[in-house]
């Protein structure tokens, strides 16, 4: 065995990768603008832009239309008076990610923004929270079939066990009288 190393292809390209994960990304100023295609013709730097910035973008970073999903489902969930988690529950079933990862965009980017549609949410929540207490106070409770069915048994219950122990007491008289005649 050699102690030289012969050209690996393997160990070069995990090699290469090490080198280009320590390099460090290019800033804008070093980007190229220009960029030449095969037929020479230039390539606009806003398209060399976005390939740039698509190179840096995590493959489960968060889209716009899924922020505004998540925004809608919140603040609606909110109106409604349900609760946020709630809310990432239903909008994890929807965009096909779990319920934290919902809570966390939720509490560290989305919030902020929409801040004030979150405000005037729960002020909706509380003026209909308001006008539900007030006409529960302006109607009589209402008792339901069995509710009443069930106090009527109770009493019916009640008054043959006060009956019966009547019963039972004059039964005893009798019983006494009866053995006095028979004496």
């Amino acid at each position: 065995m050699s102690t030289t190393h012969e050209t690996d292809p393997l160990r070069e390209a995990a090699l290469d990768a090490l080198e280009a994960l320590e390099r460090p990304p290019l800033s804008s100023a070093e980007e190229p603008t220009d960029a030449v295609d095969g037929g020479g013709g230039e390539v606009e730097a806003t398209a060399v832009a976005d390939i740039a910035a698509s190179r840096h973008r995590r493959y489960d970073s968060w889209r716009e239309d899924e922020d505004r999903l998540l925004a809608e489902l919140v603040i609606h969930y909110v109106k409604s008076g349900r609760t946020q988690i709630e809310a990432f529950a239903e909008a994890a079933g929807r965009l096909g990610r779990t319920a934290s990862a919902c809570g966390f965009r939720w509490n560290k980017a989305l919030r902020h923004q929409f801040q004030k549609n979150l405000e005037e949410a729960k002020k909706e929540r509380r003026e209909l929270r308001k006008k539900r207490m007030a006409k529960n106070r302006e109607r009589p409770p209402v008792r339901t079939l069995d509710s009443v069915q069930f106090g009527a048994l109770w009493t019916l219950i009640h008054d043959l066990e006060r009956t019966v122990g009547r019963l039972k007491e004059e039964l005893y008289r009798l019983r006494e009288k009866l053995e006095q005649i028979n004496e």
